[in-house]
């Protein structure tokens, strides 16, 4: 009838300018509110942590390609033609192979790891790292220092001895001297422990770093999904990926349209 509710209404107005908002779908916003801001904490505070992995691992993987490119890995390639299977160590992980006859110079070095980080050391006293059962400072094994206790070895393999003292996806560049040592004592007594630790690492850290992506993407998917049925309900964007979202009527073009602050009263 004339004069009724629905008079004067402009049919080109959505629900939410009008303020009929369906009760199920209010309720839905205000809880979908609540999910967004855990959702927003957990993708950007605690995910952070996990994001910083991503680069660091790329920038290992970079790395280990550059070290192809020196002289000593060059001059290696030409004499792999010659080498026996048997010399391959079966590491995995690595741009080539890491040779046993590469390896045993440097775990043989006359120099244990405390004395190569002492020699090579160059980080003020207030860097070293205090031991709770030792009297004094120890500085930190570096792969720097490694390199330079080790200057005639072949850089791949040299990288795969330093990353064997740690248990990651990437080893690392420190590490504590007493550790590589007693590391590398257990390697003159059987190599085979050194190829078993990083080819186990490096399942290990891949299997992490995947599962770390997978939750990475999820909690970023749900605070996506909360961010568009708290304060976008009405958006339709979604409806028929991807080509929805470039549609001029739904699309990314009318989001600010479709923005809603208040709930409405139901």
């Amino acid at each position: 009838p004339i004069g009724g509710r629905g008079a004067g209404v402009d049919p080109r107005k959505s629900k939410s300018q009008l303020g009929l908002i369906d009760h199920d779908l209010a309720l839905e916003m205000g809880s979908a509110r609540g999910a967004f801001a855990l959702c927003f904490y957990g993708a950007l505070g605690v995910g952070s942590i996990g994001r910083e992995l991503i680069p660091i691992v790329f920038r290992r993987y970079e790395s280990n390609n550059e070290l192809m490119s020196s002289p000593m890995s060059s001059k290696k390639s030409k004499q792999q033609q010659s080498r026996e299977k048997s010399d391959d160590m079966g590491i995995k992980g690595y741009p080539e192979p890491i040779y046993l006859s590469d390896v045993q110079p440097i775990i043989s070095n006359k120099m244990d790891a405390l004395a190569i980080a002492r020699r090579f050391d160059e980080r003020s006293e207030s860097e070293k790292y205090q031991y709770t059962h030792l009297a004094e400072r120890v500085p930190f094994l570096t792969f720097d220092s490694y390199q330079r206790a080790n200057p005639d070895a072949d850089p791949m393999a040299l990288r795969a001895v330093f990353d064997s003292f740690s248990n990651s996806i990437g080893g690392g560049n420190v590490i504590s001297p007493i550790t590589a040592q007693e590391r590398l004592d257990e390697y003159k007594e059987d190599v085979s422990i050194m190829t078993k630790r990083l080819n186990d690492s490096k399942i290990l850290g891949v299997t992490a770093f995947v599962i770390v992506l997978l939750l990475l993407g999820f909690a970023d998917y749900l605070t996506i999904y909360h961010l568009w049925r708290g304060f976008f309900p009405e958006w339709h964007g979604f409806d028929n990926m991807p080509a929805s979202l470039f549609d001029g009527s739904i699309g990314i073009g009318v989001l600010p349209q479709n923005f809603m602050w208040d709930i409405p009263d139901v």
